[in-house]
């Protein structure tokens, strides 16, 4: 039987004393611990009168880019905790490792989150980071709930079935492309193809490049046409009492001529009147509404 150490020990009959320093030992390192336990098979039950056989130590090492990754999250104003079922000891190996807390950093035991929602988005909403280990697929769930109570936008990865309820609860679940479960991709609203967290960063950047741009479109033509359909506005508003100027002039690309000049007034018919000449001896052609115009003279530059 393969399980959580610490779990093992209670159904394990004596000689469990060596266990303790051993596990501290090796989480303390920052290896994944399982226990190894067997049993007569004469039990009837798998849980009772098990015999402790040793710890199997894994060496599991973060991803070289995972620190650059967290130092740009924080350059972007995004919080990241870790929640993990790993051993407490564990978790603060590698997240000291990478950055993502300080040797004396917050980690909390599952068993010992708070079961009030307010309370518990409280204690994980911290801008140095948070790790919260030994976690059940309930504890994501309140967990990715509570921060949402506190008006973030929770963003949950996960690769495994019991990171389901937590993908769905969170405003972007994200699962592992390449190592993830089925279900957990088919639950997820992204799926990274790398499993890196880098590769989530380069897509918040590209997001509010995306929206910044967007904003900066809207913004610009919005300012334009507000000062080109106010006089249009007020004209309409004020019955027509408005008062226009006699006359307005202006130039686009002709293919007879390099520049054109149009004169233009209330009333909706067009003619062509005559030519004028401007400096430089460019052509320019005069478009009058009304015989009253006057389409005499050289144009501006």
């Amino acid at each position: 039987m393969l399980g959580a150490p610490e779990v093992l020990v209670r159904s394990c009959r004596g000689g469990t004393a060596w266990v303790a320093p051993a596990l501290e030992e090796l989480t303390r390192s920052g290896q994944r611990v399982l226990g190894v336990a067997t049993r007569p098979t004469s039990s009837q039950r798998s849980e009772d009168g098990l015999t402790l056989l040793g710890l199997i130590g894994l060496e599991d090492p973060p991803r070289r880019d995972v620190r650059d990754a967290l130092h740009r999250c924080r350059a972007a104003g995004i919080a990241v905790a870790m929640v993990t079922g790993d051993h407490p000891d564990t978790a603060r190996a590698i997240a000291v490792e990478v950055g993502l807390i300080e040797p004396d950093g917050l980690v909390v035991d599952g068993p010992d989150l708070p079961a009030d929602v307010a309370a518990l988005g409280a204690l994980l909403d911290r801008a140095d980071g948070a790790v919260v280990a030994r976690v059940t697929a309930g504890d994501k769930l309140r967990i990715a709930a509570a921060m949402r109570a506190r008006g973030h936008v929770v963003a949950m990865t996960g690769d495994g079935v019991n990171d389901v309820p937590a993908l769905r609860e969170a405003d972007v679940g994200v699962a592992m492309g390449a190592s993830g479960s089925d279900v957990a991709r088919e639950s997820a609203d992204l799926v990274l193809l790398d499993d890196r967290l880098s590769t989530v960063v380069a897509a918040v950047e590209l997001g509010r490049a995306t929206f910044a741009n967007i904003r900066r479109f809207l913004t610009y033509h919005l300012t334009d046409n507000v000062a080109e359909l106010a006089p249009f506005a007020a004209w309409a508003l004020t019955g027509g009492r408005f008062p226009w100027p006699s006359a307005s002039c202006r130039c686009w690309p002709s293919t007879s001529a390099p520049t054109c000049c149009r004169l233009s007034h209330s009333a909706p018919s067009l003619r062509t009147d005559r030519s004028a000449s401007c400096a430089g001896g460019r052509s320019w052609t005069a478009v009058c509404s009304s015989a009253r115009s006057a389409c005499s003279g050289s144009p501006r530059r």
